[in-house]
């Protein structure tokens, strides 16, 4: 017996039963829940816990943003679930439960506190397109619109725009009433020494922090101008004024994804040995600030950063129809990042690089799981044992990175 009826006497049908010119499947079938209750808990425990991470991360950020702070001890967790749930966006056959938890994991990845994502579509009329796979949709890429999948990266960049200007405001009012003890102090709190340098450096920090989320923008909607130029329908992209933000939005920063990386590789480059020159620092010091400069390849720690998760990115949406080789490239990033953490220590801090080294273990187990789920020869238990064994370890690592971020979040002040 098998799972097909016939559309004429509804009776299922045998497999010698099965007759035709074409007998494949041309959807997919979802993941099979065995144990309803069991996912609704998971799914709702992660979608919990991915709120209050998402809420705490999101404040780290913006401390970090703006006053400053280490990218590497506040942003460790956000960085490792962007990796872990990478593999998961592959076309696997993951387990249900493994991949309900992955999917709600993926509020935390996303930084979208303030679901942004929603007003625009309420907002503006997009061109309709539809999800790369259903393992996008899964993970709330349900189109290739590059405004929507952005999520609140504007709101954020906004947000970044008007804390840098409110302060240089505050300041000029307290120096117009410096004669006043009070407004003295609050010019002091509030003292901006550069207002452009400020805005470079904030607007850098966020464009690096949401490279991964960048790229999976552009690089999507070029991947609906590609569909759109072959159906015909190129134009649609360019009719209203929505369509034409978005698609002049799509061009600009998918040269930015590009160039950017390129253009950090160039300027280490060229000024190593003077990077701790105050200009030389002003103008490409976001790329080694946190990292150790006596030797190349440690000053290149945030290059090698950014080149993995562009790269990551382009093995997920032009390489979609083979996961084999998906997820062996992804085993081989990890391996090489992890060896490379290991024996050049890029870090200014020994505890980061122990911490960095930690999440990449953690996301070459992941990495390594996910490719013996592709064995469809193994037997139904094991791959949920193995599902199970991905919750684990992911579970872990939140839990870890998430014991550093609080602990970060309380000597800054923040809590």
């Amino acid at each position: 017996m098998t799972a097909f009826q016939s559309s004429q006497t509804l009776e299922f049908l045998k497999p010698e039963g099965i007759t035709g010119k074409d007998t494949t499947l041309s959807i997919s079938l979802p993941t099979l829940i065995v144990d309803e209750v069991q996912a609704e808990s998971i799914k709702s425990s992660t979608k919990n816990g991915g709120a209050l991470l998402n809420f705490l991360s999101t404040g780290n950020f913006f401390i970090a943003l703006i006053l400053g702070g280490s990218m590497q001890q506040l942003f460790g967790m956000i960085r490792a679930m962007q990796m872990l749930i990478l593999p998961g966006m592959s076309s696997v056959p993951i387990p249900s439960h493994s991949l309900i938890f992955f999917s709600a994991c993926a509020i935390i990845a996303a930084l979208d506190m303030l679901d942004a994502a929603s007003y625009f579509e309420e907002w503006w009329e997009f061109k309709e397109t539809d999800a790369l796979t259903d393992s996008f949709d899964m993970y709330g890429m349900g189109d290739k619109n590059f405004i929507i999948n952005s999520g609140s990266y504007f709101v954020y960049q906004s947000m970044v725009l008007f804390f840098i200007l409110g302060n240089a405001f505050v300041n000029k009012l307290a120096v117009c009433n410096a004669k006043s003890k009070w407004w003295r102090e609050i010019g002091i709190k509030y003292y901006v020494a550069d207002i452009k340098q400020g805005i470079w450096d904030g607007s850098v920090k966020l464009f690096m922090e949401t490279y991964i989320d960048l790229c999976f923008c552009a690089l999507l909607n070029d991947y609906a101008f590609f569909e759109s130029y072959f159906n015909k329908d190129w134009r649609e992209f360019w009719q209203g004024y929505p369509n034409i933000m978005c698609s002049s939005i799509t061009m600009i920063y998918t040269v930015l994804v590009f160039v950017f990386p390129l253009w950090g590789l160039y300027g280490i480059c060229k000024n190593f040995g003077n990077l701790q020159d105050p200009v030389v620092d002003s103008k490409i010091g976001m790329f080694y600030r946190d990292n150790r400069t006596q030797y190349m390849h440690q000053a290149l720690y945030n290059i090698v950063f950014l080149v993995r998760r562009g790269l990551s990115v382009m093995i997920l949406i032009y390489m979609v129809d083979t996961p084999f080789f998906q997820l062996s490239l992804f085993m081989i990033f990890s391996t090489f990042n992890l060896n490379y953490i290991a024996h050049s220590k890029p870090l200014l801090q020994m505890k980061d690089n122990y911490i960095e080294v930690f999440n990449e273990i953690c996301i070459c187990i992941v990495a390594h799981i996910m490719v013996n789920l592709l064995n469809l020869s193994i037997p139904f238990d094991l791959k949920d044992n193995f599902g199970w064994i991905l919750i684990g370890v992911s579970l872990f690592n939140v839990c870890v990175n998430l014991c550093i971020t609080f602990w970060a979040s309380i000597k800054l002040g923040w809590l």
